[in-house]
């Protein structure tokens, strides 16, 4: 008779939900930054050419990292990772039930 220690399938359903929280914290720190960017555009003046210049920088950045909270919404890699992951631990309850 096979030996258990622990419950079955706890490890490789935490790596699942290391990865889910992967994905939440990307998205996350992608708001913030656009944030910090966004008031850094607001707080720069326009007097001059070069000022124009970094605050069209700094709006770029913005709306460049918000568009970044997208790329882990539509990784098909990272959710078969994670389906994989919650898969295998059911499978190793599933082992362990019979």
């Amino acid at each position: 008779m096979a030996q258990s220690y622990g419950k079955a399938g706890k490890y490789v359903k935490n790596i699942g939900k290391k990865q889910v929280y992967i994905k939440y914290i990307f998205i996350l720190i992608s708001i913030i930054l656009s944030y910090i960017f966004y008031e850094i555009y607001i707080i720069i003046p326009s007097v001059n050419f070069y000022l124009k210049v970094v605050k069209n920088v700094f709006g770029a950045f913005s709306i460049g990292s918000l568009l970044s909270m997208f790329i882990p919404l539509f990784d098909d890699k990272l959710d078969i990772k994670i389906k994989n992951a919650f898969n295998g631990a059911k499978g190793e309850q599933e082992v362990q039930n019979y």
